[in-house]
């Protein structure tokens, strides 16, 4: 089971479908996709399995992480809660262009893995992960 975030939010990945979309190629039905998130900041994303947004309490989206063999999400509450569960994440940091971040005085870093963090969003489609 994975789960997955929603996408109306600020910061949010606008291309998750893409992501679905690759991994259920590449791995058929060995994972099962499975969305959560609330109606409020969450849109469904297409090719999951099983969508669960606004279904489901904070209880059971935490039982739901508990036993996901692996997260991805943006950035926020539900990438902390499944780091205390131990499951190994995906976190894409998104819209990071001014002025919807909130320190502007950030400049471009990269990371342990060597891979570029872009400044902007669509700075992600030319990281080649």
């Amino acid at each position: 089971m994975q789960s997955l975030p929603g996408q109306r939010a600020t910061k949010a990945y606008p291309r998750w479908a893409n992501v679905v979309s690759h991994l259920r190629e590449r791995f058929d039905d060995d994972i099962k996709f499975v969305q959560i998130g609330t109606e409020k900041t969450s849109e469904p994303i297409a090719g999951v399995h099983v969508n669960l947004i606004g279904k489901t309490s904070l209880k059971e989206a935490l039982g739901l992480l508990e036993h996901a063999a692996f997260h991805m999400d943006n950035e926020g509450g539900f990438v902390h809660a499944a780091a205390a569960f131990g499951k190994k994440s995906c976190v894409i940091f998104g819209l990071n262009c001014p002025p919807f971040r909130p320190d502007s005085r950030h400049k471009q870093k990269g990371s342990s893995t060597g891979l570029r963090i872009g400044l902007c969003l669509t700075s992600i489609d030319t990281l080649n992960c």
